[in-house]
Order: C-alpha cells, then sequence, then structure tokens
C-alpha cells in the first residue's frame, strides 16, 4: 500500500497537492481548444461492485444525511482512513420527521416540513484496501455511558479534513476546518482525531459553514484556500464562496469570503464545493440539488442530488462543465444512490490505486434531499485525465510550448477507427499520417507512419495540434 502512494507523490510532485504550472494540458479547460466541431462530454465512471461501504449501522448513526465524508490515504500509517458526519439522535420519533428518518424514499416525491432538533456527531473509520472499511473503538466520547465507539465528538457536522504531507511539523500533519451555521473554525492535528486550540474564522471570513468545508493549499499564491458559503445569502439561495488564508501560515489570518462565480437558482442549487488539485488546475464537485415541491427546468427531480464537476484556473473563480448532468451517475431504483450522490473531500492522484485509473469516493443517498433517505459511502473510478472530454468531430488546440521529443495524450479511443492527432501545418506529422489510438490510454505516445513519435524539430517551439475524434471515442488532454 505504502508503495503506490509514495511513488504517486513522487511522480506527481505532490507537496501540499497543486502544481505550479501544468505539465499536461486538459481539454475540458476551455483555453486549450479554440476550434472544434466535437461534442464536449463527460468521462465514464464504474462504480465498484462492493456498493455501500461504510453504512448507518449503529444506533448514534441515525442518519447521515449528505455524510460530509473525507477520505485520505495515510502513507505514514499505511491505511485508508475516512471522517464522516451523522445525526446521532431526534427530539422526535424519527419515523414522524423526514429529517431524522434513515428509511428510503422514492426520489421526486414532495416532502412534509415536520421538522425537530437533531444531535450531530463526527465519526472515524479506516480501511487497509480502502474498500472494507472499519469503525474502531476510539474511547473518545461517551455515548449513553459508553466510550465504546468511533465518535471524535458529539459535535463537528461538516468537518473537513486535509491531509498535509508537506509540513515539516508532526502536530500540523492534518489540517481541520470545523464548526456549525454560525462559527466556523480551524485547527491542526497530529493524527486526525485529537486536537486543542481552534480560531474561530467567523469574524474575519463572515461566512456560513452547514456546507462541505474543505481547504486546499495553493503552490502560486502560497496560500490556503477553504471552501464554504456566504452569508446573508439573497433569498434562501447557496452561494458557494471562498475564503483564503493571507500568507501560507494556515492558523494565521484570513480573508473576507467572496463568491466562486458558480451559478444557483431557486431549483437548482449547489450544497457545497469539494476541491482538489489536477494537473496545474483544480477540479471540484458540487453537490446541486433541486430544494423546491416541483421539477427543475434543468432536469432534477424533487431533492435530487447531482456530483456536478467544475473547474479552476486559480481555486478561486469556478465553471461549471456539464451543469445538468453527474460526474457520477445516479443509481437504480432500489439503489443505495438511487436519489443523491455528493462528493467526498479527497485527491484523486494521491489516493490512485495505479498509474491509469483514479478513486472517487462519494455519498449516496436513497431519497429527496428534504426526505427520508438513507445514505452511504461508495467508491467509484475513472480513467486518469478522462473527466471530461470532446467526442464525434475535429478539434484543434491552442499553440503550447514543446518541451518534449514526444506527444502524448490520454484518449479513450473506442473500438472503430481510433483517434488520430497531427501537427497543424505538418505534413509529416499530419493526422492522415497518424497511427490512431484505440481503447482507453492514458499518455499514449503518438506516432505517425514513416516518421516516428520524434518532436525534436520543434523543440522549444510553439505548435497547435489537430485531433480527429470518431463518435464513440474521447480525447481527454494532451502533453508535449
Amino acid at each position: 500500500m505504502t508503495t503506490f502512494a509514495t511513488a504517486a507523490a513522487l511522480a506527481f510532485g505532490c507537496t501540499h497537492g497543486a502544481a505550479a504550472s501544468p505539465s499536461k494540458y486538459l481539454l475540458l479547460d476551455d483555453r486549450n481548444v479554440i476550434d472544434t466541431t466535437a461534442s464536449f462530454v463527460l468521462g465514464k465512471v464504474s462504480k465498484h461492485a462492493a456498493g455501500a461501504m461504510i453504512r448507518e449501522e449503529r444506533e448514534y448513526e441515525m442518519r447521515f444525511d449528505n455524510m460530509q465524508p473525507n477520505v485520505w490515504y495515510d502513507p505514514v500509517l499505511a491505511k485508508w482512513r475516512a471522517w464522516y458526519s451523522a445525526f446521532t439522535s431526534c427530539s422526535l420519533s424519527k419515523t414522524s420527521v423526514p429529517y431524522c428518518n434513515n428509511a428510503s424514499m422514492t426520489c421526486g416525491t414532495p416532502t412534509t416540513s415536520v421538522r425537530a432538533t437533531r444531535g450531530t456527531g463526527l465519526l472515524y473509520a479506516e480501511s487497509t484496501d480502502g474498500i472494507t472499511w472499519y469503525k474502531p473503538s476510539l474511547g473518545m466520547t461517551e455515548y449513553k455511558g459508553s466510550t465504546d465507539n468511533n465518535l471524535i465528538e458529539l459535535d463537528g457536522m461538516t468537518t473537513g479534513i486535509y491531509l498535509d504531507e508537506s509540513t515539516t511539523d508532526p502536530s500540523q500533519r492534518y489540517k481541520v476546518q470545523t464548526g456549525s451555521n454560525s462559527k466556523g473554525f480551524i485547527t491542526v492535528s497530529a493524527d486526525g482525531l485529537s486536537w486543542n486550540a481552534t480560531k474561530d474564522l467567523d469574524p474575519e471570513t463572515f461566512g456560513r459553514w452547514d456546507t462541505p468545508k474543505n481547504v486546499i493549499f495553493d503552490e502560486v499564491s502560497r496560500q490556503w484556500i477553504m471552501y464554504m458559503r456566504s452569508t446573508p445569502t439573497p433569498q434562501g439561495l447557496r452561494v458557494q464562496s471562498y475564503t483564503h488564508s493571507l500568507t501560507d501560515d494556515y492558523m494565521g489570518a484570513w480573508a473576507p469570503a467572496v463568491p466562486t462565480g458558480l451559478n444557483t437558482t431557486g431549483d437548482w442549487q449547489p450544497d457545497g464545493l469539494v476541491v482538489w488539485p489536477y494537473e496545474g488546475l483544480y477540479l471540484g464537485i458540487g453537490n446541486v440539488f433541486n430544494p423546491t415541491q416541483a421539477p427543475a427546468k434543468m432536469g432534477a427531480a424533487i431533492g435530487q442530488v447531482n456530483a456536478v464537476l467544475g473547474w479552476s484556473a486559480d481555486g478561486r473563480r469556478w465553471k461549471w462543465l456539464q451543469p445538468s448532468q453527474s460526474l457520477i451517475p445516479l443509481g437504480e431504483s432500489g439503489d443505495f444512490d438511487s436519489c443523491g450522490v455528493f462528493g467526498a473531500k479527497q485527491d484523486p492522484m494521491r489516493t490512485s490505486g495505479d498509474n491509469d485509473t483514479l478513486r472517487l469516493y462519494y455519498t449516496g443517498c436513497n431519497g429527496p434531499f428534504f426526505g427520508s433517505r438513507g445514505c452511504a459511502l461508495g467508491m467509484a473510478t475513472i480513467q486518469r485525465d478522462g473527466f471530461a472530454g470532446y467526442t464525434g468531430g475535429s478539434l484543434s488546440t491552442s499553440q503550447v510550448r514543446v518541451a518534449s521529443t514526444t506527444l502524448r495524450v490520454s484518449v479513450d479511443g473506442g473500438s472503430s477507427s481510433g483517434i488520430r492527432v497531427g501537427i497543424l501545418g505538418s505534413d509529416d506529422l499530419s493526422i492522415e499520417n497518424c497511427e490512431p489510438l484505440k481503447g482507453a490510454q492514458t499518455d499514449a505516445t503518438v506516432t505517425w507512419k514513416g516518421h516516428g513519435s520524434d518532436l525534436s524539430h520543434y523543440a522549444n517551439g510553439a505548435i497547435s495540434l489537430e485531433f480527429d475524434i470518431p463518435v464513440g471515442a474521447v480525447a481527454f488532454a494532451f502533453a508535449v
């Protein structure tokens, strides 16, 4: 287990996790595409056969709700670790309060307005493989007279956990973001389980803290960026925002919250944005749902939650990629994730099982957002670089500097004629001479008939590429 995590950290230059400049150009970044007749599509996600991995099993796991999971592989401990939230108790019978009930409910069913007071908890699980999870007895928090449980605390709903592998201070390996609607605290921890002094960020950031709080470290600005909500929000809209540290000191001063630019409407609202660095930019999943009692214009059922993919060049200003689609598809009727999917805080590049496949952990729920629903942790996989790309047409890229002797591409060439790539204006290294790329390939070297793969002639120069992409094939990324 330690081998692949350490190798990944070395291969991808993981310090805080963000690259200062791109070594690869993702086609989902619209700055890299100047002309195309192809269609933009999300990549193919495959759900793990294990299905629900961490379930609502214990009395104090009354209902996970959104679960707000954080999943990391810790190479020092050589284990997978998960932190998640739960509602632990209800002031009324949970069967009479949809907000407390974890029984499944048909997606799209209008819900009642019966409310009750709910207790909350922050919980912990671990695993040797990231598939089969164990809930250890932590002995940290008393529940009904016993500390034989996996409760970190009876509080801490929507707590964010970040594994900082770059720090030289062992007491700060884990950066923690916790709190509630009116308070947003940060602290540091050696083990991600115990911490002492906290700092309330509300007086500095003026934020709202009831959606997933999570951070990344931006290597360019040398600042921490945290994702949360703005407050007050107009007409009850959920406005995804960010705050950032004023220095590289996580426990230092922070700036007021600023909207990310991601749109929100009455029937299409992002309830949280979880973010990770990827190849010189940032990707994120917005948990977008329809809180109304009527079908939404974007096609979402009542209470349905989609894991909508977004991207940002700097971690601050964001764009949705396919707003009406969920990167992780909802399950079929009867599945644990039939009505909602929520992204987990994670870093797929640091928790990849191999060089070509990334893991995407998520929460799946079987009822509407404001209805009765049970939830659980699930996992899906996706081809590395394969978050989104183009299919069925031609594409021309922006000019890029040639810093290598070969052209490498990440594609799913399909099973027919395959994808072909050429250098714009070249007679020799043209689309017509390209050896087609078939099937799913990551960082595949492009070769041309009679000319091999050598780009030495273009060294330190600038080139544009042409892609010919058949229907059913998808081009994701390139590197020179």
